[in-house]
């Protein structure tokens, strides 16, 4: 099915006249597909840091943050809450105090995550789900599966961000990655 799909080629992206840029109102070349780098739209889709660090790590924190009970809905995810006394507030102020002692290869924001979170890039949501997640978050959620997932994302994207991903981790990545889709597919 997928091989009877055509691919547009690179000109089409490119095309400053082409039919489908007029039809959808657009009358230049884009920024992103004039560059010499662009190859077609995978440029988009594969961009790993934005699509995990800015994807999968926010969707999290909107999964801690309970932002996606709608009004009305009377679900909460309840896999997701906090324990007793512990809040993304006081996780925030945790983040805070540590900023003293973080490493300063980390360029990244180490602000309050539950009131700066909207000043985040890629590269700061990288770093709340690689280090932040599992030190601060995962050890107060109320429900241990829950946490266990997180730590099971945070180590297939860990596997996936390196610099190398060799064949023989592809099994370890897509388990651990596997995991969590298969937990919220159950829990949530």
């Amino acid at each position: 099915m997928v091989n009877r799909i055509p691919m547009r080629s690179q000109a089409s992206y490119r095309g400053e006249n082409s039919a489908r840029r007029q039809a959808v109102g657009l009358r230049a070349g884009g920024l992103f597909t004039d560059m010499e780098s662009f190859l077609g739209p995978e440029f988009w889709g594969l961009d790993e840091m934005h699509l995990l660090g800015h994807g999968q790590s926010k969707l999290i924190y909107g999964m801690l943050d309970q932002k996606y009970n709608h009004v009305g809905c009377a679900m909460k995810l309840a896999p997701f809450n906090f324990g007793p006394n512990v809040t993304l507030a006081k996780i925030g102020v945790a983040m805070e105090k540590s900023r003293p002692f973080v490493p300063s290869v980390f360029s990244g924001n180490r602000s309050d995550v539950s009131k700066h979170h909207g000043n985040y890039r890629a590269v700061d949501w990288y770093d709340f789900l690689l280090f932040v997640a599992p030190t601060l978050v995962t050890p107060y959620l109320h429900d241990q599966a829950s946490a266990y997932a997180v730590n099971c994302l945070v180590q297939g994207i860990s596997i996936a961000a390196s610099w190398t991903v060799r064949p023989n981790d592809l099994p370890t990545m897509t388990a651990l990655c596997g995991f969590m889709i298969n937990w919220v597919g159950l829990s949530v």
